[in-house]
């Protein structure tokens, strides 16, 4: 690729990602909630009467204490949980390490909420939908593991973008438009896989990925952190368009783990008290942060069984 088309095709993906990261700003937050406008009261004329009667006793208003003072930013609320779906579920979890971490917790989280459910992990650590897991291609491996689980009746997919395998300049520039046709193809081919097999679809929004603090120019490679952080961003914020596209079951876990302006946080303030929710590497997940993205994972399997 010439250095002119590498420019080009980098002015694409910068506009794209900038323009879906101010709509995963808003995205990232609770829909179902919104902002209440401030309330004005006009002042009303007093009118004084003569009166025999005694005025009643006043009983003042009962107080609530007021709790700790947030010392950190503040954590989206839990999400709402829907009743228990009935009957045994077998769940199998294809993604990165971010879906490993979240399978740490997960069976402990649908138990604790009634769910009569297994979970099988097959997660690959720094996989992605275009690099190979486990020597084989996204398609294969999930065909491998359906034989594997024959009982399977729900799959989970999630991948942050990783691309240090299937991406190169003799390959797929990463983060150019090719990149993103060829991941988004990917995508609809498990899907359509899945459906294919029978299975309930649920596909996990990656968290925001952590800022990129080198202050560098993106270029269209894997080795890029600048672009890794702008790609990150703009999967994310696609994959709010995969309920539309292929009819799947979107879990948040952009909202689980940003704060209520829909930012990447390393902690967040929640339950009274401020919760380490990412390790010092800044993607992947505390115990905290592994219950955070368990817990709006089994919100959104709660509303696929609804289906």
């Amino acid at each position: 690729m010439t250095a002119r088309c590498r420019r080009s095709h980098l002015v694409v993906v910068l506009a794209v990602a900038a323009t879906l990261t101010v709509a995963g700003c808003q995205g990232g937050a609770d829909t179902s909630r919104s902002a209440a406008a401030p309330r004005t009261t006009n002042p009303s004329t007093i009118t004084t009467t003569t009166s025999t009667t005694a005025p009643a006793p006043t009983t003042p208003a009962p107080t609530t204490p007021a709790g700790p003072t947030p010392t950190g930013p503040l954590g989206n609320p839990w999400p709402q949980i829907g009743a228990a779906p009935p009957g045994h579920h077998t769940i199998l979890a294809m993604g990165d390490s971010l879906m490993g971490l979240t399978v740490v917790t997960l069976p402990d989280v649908l138990a604790a909420h009634g769910f009569d459910a297994v979970v099988y992990d097959a997660h690959v650590s720094a996989s992605g939908l275009l690099d190979p897991m486990n020597g084989s291609s996204a398609r294969d491996y999930f065909a491998l593991q359906l034989a594997a689980h024959p009982d399977v009746d729900t799959v989970m997919f999630e991948w942050t973008g990783v691309c240090a395998v299937g991406c190169g300049p003799d390959t797929i520039p990463y983060g150019s438009p090719a990149f993103f046709a060829a991941w988004h193809a990917a995508a609809a081919d498990l899907v359509h896989d899945a459906y294919a097999h029978g299975l309930a679809v649920l596909w996990a929004i990656s968290p925001p990925p952590p800022p990129d603090l080198t202050g560098g120019t993106p270029i269209e490679d894997w080795s890029s952190t600048p672009m890794r952080f702008l790609v990150g961003n703009a999967l994310s914020m696609s994959e709010r368009r995969y309920p539309a596209d292929f009819g799947v079951t979107v879990a948040d876990w952009w909202q689980a783990l940003s704060d209520t302006n829909g930012q990447w946080q390393q902690a967040l303030w929640y339950d009274n008290a401020l919760h380490v929710v990412r390790v010092d590497d800044r993607l992947h997940f505390t115990s905290e942060g592994s219950t955070r993205s368990s817990t709006w994972t089994v919100a959104a399997l709660a509303r696929l069984y609804q289906r």
